[in-house]
């Protein structure tokens, strides 16, 4: 008893003297603090899922091999004819798996809120590291794909040194980054309505058909209005560009959704950081 750490006791009213910049400051610094527990929940929790499967991480293989299999297929039967100016299998290796790493990110939050409550409620760790300790799944599906990815385009000879690989990078950080500061707002609000998640999950998992994701779609009224309001399609088409030496369409758009990124960066901490003890009191 003497080794055991004590108890977080949690003040719901001190936070909210805690504005946005102090919220991000204590958030990395909980992350720092329990880098240990966060790598060891990381490996306990994606390795524990499969262990007592037959198959083992045969199924999570599955889970990233067969929807891009799928995807790439249907990309390779052309179903929209246009000019991209690259591979429609490449056009669809890049955008599958920069989609599933946002769905994956988006609702994972409010997963992992549920699956581990336990240790929620009891205040061994704060709420931010419970949610990067259950991203191993996530992270391996991404990794796989992306080495799938990378093999495409070098088979199609798409890949291009070119000065916009910088852009594409930081379009990248933006991309993970609106992922995971939506996530946090909606574990939150998910911890209060718990169907939110499951619709959003349900969401994501068709509108990939209708964001520039696996095929182009025609350039319509319907279709640049679809284009506009949907962020992901936005900087997954503008990393696609960045990537392979096409020309950027809407740079300045990509731009200010990454400065929007950042902002609900800021909101997103802080709301799970004032949320943290209604939460506790709610599970």
């Amino acid at each position: 008893m003497a080794n055991s750490k004590p108890h977080r006791i949690y003040h719901p009213a001190e936070r909210l003297d805690v504005g946005y910049w102090s919220a991000l400051q204590r958030t990395v610094s909980d992350l720092w603090r329990h880098r240990q527990e966060i790598l060891l929940g990381f490996q306990k929790t994606f390795l524990a899922k499969h262990r007592k499967q037959r198959l083992g991480l045969m199924w999570p293989i599955a889970n990233a091999m067969l929807p891009l299999g799928v995807f790439l297929f249907i990309a390779s039967l052309r179903p929209v004819h246009s000019d991209t100016g690259m591979s429609p299998v490449v056009y669809a290796a890049i955008g599958v798996p920069l989609w599933m790493l946002f769905q994956g990110l988006l609702v994972a939050p409010a997963r992992l809120i549920e699956q581990h409550r336990a240790v929620l409620i009891n205040g061994r760790l704060p709420l931010i590291c419970i949610v990067f300790m259950g991203l191993g799944e996530t992270l391996f599906v991404f990794i796989l794909q992306t080495a799938v990815a990378v093999m495409v385009i070098l088979y199609e000879g798409s890949f291009k040194l070119s000065p916009t690989l910088a852009y594409a990078a930081i379009v990248f950080l933006c991309h993970v980054t609106l992922a995971l500061s939506l996530g946090l707002i909606l574990a939150v609000v998910s911890a209060i309505l718990a169907d939110i998640k499951d619709a959003v999950n349900l969401f994501m998992r068709y509108a990939i058909f209708v964001s520039f994701v696996i095929f182009p779609l025609p350039m319509t009224s319907w279709s640049e209005v679809l284009y506009a309001v949907n962020p992901v399609a936005v900087l997954i088409d503008t990393f696609r560009a960045a990537l392979t030496g096409v020309d950027v369409t809407a740079p300045w758009l990509a731009l200010g959704i990454c400065s929007a990124a950042l902002l609900l960066l800021l909101a997103g901490v802080r709301i799970s950081h004032l949320a943290e003890p209604r939460i506790r009191g709610i599970l």
